[in-house]
């Protein structure tokens, strides 16, 4: 008896019109990876399309992670089952660039970290819902980290 292979879902990564993400830094570019792994894992609940809505678009001043190329918004207010499965990935994420992780429950929403990176589950529940992922303040990822 023979059997055919199941197909699996897989999730695509779009960008919004406007989006820019030239020069990223190495932290990143870590970062842009690190969403494209978990999105390759087909974790339930996730939508199969994640849109990544600024990269060095957005926010001009320069104490902002995104004009410097160290940080991602990516979209969920589309797609996702449930809170958890929206913890879940941005957890993925955070332990897909350090296991070192810690997450909570903060003031502004569901935030994870590393060593050397952050994550926020923003606006939680609103039209402007979005994972912002970035380098952790005071940090520079080099070919050590």
């Amino acid at each position: 008896m023979t059997t055919t292979p199941r197909r699996t879902r897989k999730t695509v990564i779009k960008t919004k019109r406007g989006y820019r993400a030239a020069g990223y830094s190495r932290g990143g570019l870590l970062i842009r990876l690190a969403v494209d792994t978990v999105c390759r894992r087909r974790l339930s609940g996730v939508p199969r399309t994640i849109a990544l809505t600024s990269g060095t678009d957005s926010h001009t001043t320069g104490a902002h992670p995104l004009p410097r190329a160290e940080a991602v918004d990516v979209r969920t207010n589309a797609g996702f089952r449930d809170g958890d499965a929206k913890r879940r990935f941005l957890r993925n994420v955070l332990w897909t660039l350090g296991r070192d992780m810690w997450a909570r429950e903060g003031s502004k929403g569901y935030e994870v970290f590393t060593k050397h990176y952050y994550a926020i589950l923003e606006h939680e529940g609103k039209r402007k819902e979005h994972f912002h992922i970035q380098v952790r303040r005071g940090h520079t990822i080099g070919l050590d980290t």
